[in-house]
């Protein structure tokens, strides 16, 4: 997350690569760009489910989702989830 302090607000997806590669930051591992999020739980879950991109001998904690451009809900508030790897809690007892 990169936050604008001026323009009281959290950089949309592109910005924020932006400025990450421009300040020479380190980002978590991009996934994917385009995911298309679907109304199931399961599916979501299994797509935790991986290696991790930083080091293949560990399970991936989880992903997170967020729109490629900032949305806030009414009730929810900012739009961002992240869906836990259950591999993960096993290995690490958490």
């Amino acid at each position: 997350n990169i936050f604008d302090v001026d323009a009281h607000r959290f950089l949309d997806f592109p910005e924020f690569r932006t400025l990450a590669n421009i300040l020479c930051l380190s980002t978590v591992p991009i996934v994917e760009e385009t995911h298309v999020l679907v109304e199931d739980v399961p599916t979501l879950v299994k797509l935790s489910n991986a290696p991790s991109l930083l080091n293949k001998n560990t399970p991936r904690e989880g992903i997170v989702l967020r729109p490629w451009t900032e949305e806030r809900d009414e009730d929810l508030g900012r739009l961002s989830f992240k869906v836990i790897n259950p591999e993960f809690l096993l290995k690490y007892d958490e």
